[in-house]
């Protein structure tokens, strides 16, 4: 899909890891402040297992030039409870100078067009207080349902 300067696509997570684990890292920093006291050490050997495995989908937003400039990544399960494909929201990013737009909205969409034709019935998506992406989840017609609680144990 095309969004002005910008392609929406997905792309193999195990391919572009590399350009993915800047993007991770600035992710991280932005809007994980609440886990800081942990190293980040995210395992991509179980993501690119999940990928493998057809769990896992990697779409991306590259700018004219073709660089990552924004992602976002869902895992898909069956739901034990109704025994239907869910997909869950990991990570959702795009780098502050290219926000804007509707850009965001357009690789939601494009996301969600393809966790359909996966066969996905719901999408489940958390949205941190910090950053306000509540907002965007209502706009795409995202309904609140829970509010997540997070505490660290020292040492």
């Amino acid at each position: 899909m095309e969004h002005g300067a910008y392609t929406i696509r997905a792309e193999s997570f195990r391919q572009i890891l590399p350009e993915l684990r800047v993007l991770h890292a600035e992710h991280w920093a932005e809007t994980e402040k609440h886990r800081h006291k942990l190293p980040m050490d995210p395992d991509y050997d179980v993501m690119a297992a999940r990928e493998r495995a057809g769990r896992l989908l990697q779409c991306t937003v590259r700018d004219a030039s073709g660089s990552l400039v924004g992602h976002v990544r869902m895992y898909l399960a069956e739901s034990i409870h109704t025994r239907t494909i869910y997909a869950e929201e990991d990570t959702l990013f795009i780098r502050p100078g290219h926000r804007g737009g509707l850009l965001v909205m357009r690789l939601m969409r494009f996301a969600e067009a393809a966790l359909r034709e996966l066969g996905a019935r719901e999408i489940r998506a958390d949205s941190k207080l910090l950053n306000k992406a509540d907002v965007l989840m209502r706009r795409l017609g995202y309904t609140p349902v829970a509010l997540k609680f997070h505490k660290h144990f020292e040492g």
